[in-house]
């Protein structure tokens, strides 16, 4: 009789075994473990494949032996996988292997989300994964290994509320903004190239640019930039000064146009267009209407001029409007600065002098003024 250990048997060691015969005229019994001898109640600790034959002899030499074939297996099947980390979160096909090592190794199988999976299958599609591998060995033990892995093939969806892109806001706005996605999303945002978080206020006039970034976890990325202007209400803050040289003229010598405009604001203003309108006193369209570009920075003053000839004015009075026009923070504006007026005579004619005679008559006047200095002197 053998006790400790049954044939067949698949155990943990260490085991001790101790074994017994029993006859009338029992001579002794012995054993051998593994072809060495064996004594009863020996343990047994060291992993491995045993055949224990156990002989009994009686004084008549009878005798009788007793085989036991067992195994000592003390470490569980270790399991390892490929293809994918616990914790993954990737933007690419899965493919997964997977395999276990044990001595007394029965088999080895997986489940992916709780259905059969078989080692190198590819896994293509979007979702988040349990993946169970589950090894077992011939003692009738089991190990498993569990990993959760997540396939993201989308970029987050990035919202941004308070301002579209290439729109103008008076009086300003506020910044809310975000992401959607399947799986944890990082954002950040940058506003004129400064780093900001929702909600932000934009008010200062001008020009504005928010770019906002989202990135999940398996590095899908997306952008979202929108450019927008924050302006003041109304026209440009412009003052005008005109002034004109002479005030009175002859008809066909000219008359200097000087003004000087100023941007009274804190805010530069660009493509300014200066008119000079020439209107007749008593009303109506203007005679002449000359266009000029300026530019001008915070509190700056700029000089524009300009020579008008009153060759082809009629003789009166004239007033010259000075006018500015443009666009400020996406707003149109047409503003009057000053006005100034000045008056064409008409030449006085003699009669019976033709154009040659009027020249004949200026150049012998010139003639005898030239002659009475020099008899002065």
């Amino acid at each position: 009789e053998v006790t400790g250990v049954t044939d067949g048997d698949c155990l943990i060691g260490p085991v001790t075994i101790d074994f017994m015969a029993t006859d009338a005229n029992l001579q002794g019994v012995s054993a051998t473990l593994n072809g060495l001898p064996f004594a009863e109640g020996q343990t047994v600790e060291v992993e491995g494949d045993y055949t224990l034959i156990v002989t009994a002899s009686d004084t008549c030499g009878n005798e009788i032996s007793e085989t036991v074939r067992f195994t000592l297996d003390n470490a569980l099947p270790v399991i390892s996988i490929k293809g994918v980390d616990d914790g993954q979160c990737t933007n690419e096909v899965v493919t997964v292997d997977f395999a276990a090592t044990d001595d007394h190794l029965a088999g080895v199988s997986a489940t992916l989300d709780d259905l059969p999976y078989a080692a190198g299958t590819p896994i293509a599609d979007e979702g988040v994964y349990t993946l169970v591998v589950t090894a077992l060995e011939e003692c009738g033990r089991e190990t498993t290994e569990t990993l959760a892995f997540v396939i993201d093939l989308t970029a987050p969806e990035i919202t941004v509320t308070g301002a579209e892109d290439g729109q103008t806001y008076p009086d300003g706005v506020t910044l809310d903004w975000g992401a959607t996605d399947l799986n944890p999303t990082t954002t950040e945002a940058f506003l004129d190239g400064a780093a900001v978080s929702p909600p932000v206020i934009v008010d200062a006039p001008g020009d504005h640019t928010l770019e906002v970034s989202a990135v999940d976890c398996a590095e899908n990325r997306a952008d979202v930039t929108l450019t927008f202007t924050v302006g003041l209400q109304g026209p440009p803050p412009l003052l005008g000064d005109l002034t004109l040289v002479p005030d009175i003229v002859e008809r066909g010598r000219p008359v200097d146009l000087d003004a000087a405009i100023t941007n009274d604001g804190d805010q530069p203003v660009a493509d300014i267009i200066v008119t000079f309108a020439v209107i007749p006193d008593d009303g109506g369209a203007p005679v002449a209407e000359i266009p000029l570009a300026l530019s001008l920075g915070p509190h700056e003053t700029g000089a524009v001029e300009e020579t008008l000839s009153t060759r082809n004015l009629q003789p009166g009075l004239y007033r010259v409007e000075l006018r500015a026009s443009g666009a400020f923070f996406g707003e149109d504006y047409d503003l009057d600065l000053d006005q100034a007026a000045f008056e064409v005579l008409q030449v006085a004619a003699i009669p019976g002098l033709g154009t040659t005679g009027m020249l004949l008559l200026i150049l012998l006047t010139a003639i005898a003024g030239f002659s009475v200095l020099r008899r002065s002197r």
